[in-house]
């Protein structure tokens, strides 16, 4: 009798052993599975986060200010800002479109822009001057950066080539051309000291002109 009854209580204790056993074997799935699911919301978090961060610098980036200088036959030369996505014939229809001469057929209106380009629109009998021995027209667009054969040679250029610059007047032109006839430019800082240009004027000019 007591050696049944001491059986009965090595069950009872096996039983509560296992069923303990399985208790922290739950508490501890439960915690570890808890742990993956808050780690795979984190790191999810983490890449809406990031993805933010870029698609906000990608519209600064976008809304920047961009600017493009057009030149020769156009209504209204000068220097005007555009927007990323615009393209040659935006630009043109800013400058008041072509001249009568202008030579439209060698253009590509549907050229995209880029910040700091120059553009020269040539007239009809330039753009016989300037082909190539194959027939080719010659490039037309160019990067302030890398070519000086647009630049306005404060030098040597008329009243008519001095008006294409922003800022630059009738007035303006004509005190330029006095002012180099008694003292040719040695740099192109020295425009700031004809009457009439200032510092504010120079900046929108220094990357328009030359003395070569």
């Amino acid at each position: 009798m007591n050696l049944n009854f001491s059986k009965d209580k090595v069950l009872i204790g096996i039983a509560v052993i296992i069923l303990a056993g399985f208790g922290f074997y739950k508490s501890n799935s439960d915690n570890l599975n808890n742990n993956q699911i808050q780690g795979v919301v984190d790191y999810k978090s983490t890449e809406m986060v990031n993805e933010r961060s870029k698609d906000e610098t990608s519209k600064k980036e976008d809304n920047s200010i961009k600017m493009c200088h057009i030149d020769g036959y156009v209504n209204k030369p000068g220097v005007y800002s555009f927007n990323k996505d615009d393209r040659l014939k935006d630009i043109i229809k800013q400058a008041g479109g072509f001249k009568q001469d202008a030579d439209t057929k060698s253009v590509n209106l549907a050229m995209k822009l880029k910040d700091e380009m120059k553009i020269y629109i040539p007239s009809k009998s330039e753009s016989v001057k300037s082909k190539d021995n194959h027939g080719n027209i010659l490039s037309i667009v160019s990067s302030q950066d890398n070519s000086t054969q647009n630049l306005v040679n404060i030098n040597t250029a008329d009243i008519t080539k001095l008006q294409t610059l922003p800022g630059i007047g009738p007035s303006k032109a004509k005190k330029i051309i006095e002012f180099r006839e008694k003292n040719q430019f040695k740099k192109i800082e020295e425009i700031k000291n004809v009457d009439g240009i200032g510092e504010k004027t120079f900046e929108s000019l220094k990357s328009l002109i030359t003395i070569d």
